[in-house]
């Protein structure tokens, strides 16, 4: 009979994940994530960013202009595993009360263009279109995207991985 060895050795690198994820569970302390109530009528994804709605501190919205993004970024929304996706539909309907991550590292949607996202760079928020609210590094190819604002805290671009149109990033919000 063979001999079972219990594993004591665990990577820290991060798997590929699904947008909206969380990479580092037990680094994830209060205040890192707040709850919304998501205001922007056509739904949304996890792993989107979004920036405060009409009622600061009360709702979240995905942006619509870059002065949203200058002023009123907010953080990402996060997967819930309790949520499953509707056919044909985003997994948070108008009005769903959702998490969105201020400070931590999570999984996020990228534009179709992925040699504008690259590691180790500020992170572009797309403001417009049917992209809205996903990553790129640079504002790219017919995409109107926005820095993330230097005044509203940290984010970069940890890890890319092109093949699922996601990236890792590393945000910290006051």
């Amino acid at each position: 009979m063979p001999i079972q060895i219990p594993q004591l050795v665990f990577g820290l690198a991060c798997p590929r994940a699904l947008p909206g994820q969380i990479a580092d569970l037990g680094a994830v302390q209060a205040g890192d994530i707040v709850s919304r109530s998501l205001d922007t009528a056509a739904g949304a994804n996890p792993g989107l960013f979004v920036v405060e709605g009409a009622t600061v501190g009360v709702g979240c919205k995905l942006p619509t202009a870059a002065s949203d993004i200058t002023n009123l970024t907010l953080g990402v929304l996060c997967l819930e595993a309790m949520k499953m996706p509707r056919a044909g539909s985003p997994i948070y309907a108008q009005k769903d009360v959702v998490p969105v991550m201020r400070r931590g590292r999570v999984w996020v949607y990228t534009v179709a263009d992925p040699a504008s996202v690259a590691p180790d760079t500020t992170p572009f928020i797309v403001h417009s279109g049917a992209d809205a609210g996903k990553v790129g590094s640079t504002a790219g190819t017919g995409t109107v995207a926005t820095a993330f604002p230097a005044a509203a805290g940290n984010a970069k671009i940890v890890l890319v991985d092109a093949t699922i149109g996601a990236a890792l990033i590393e945000i910290s919000m006051p």
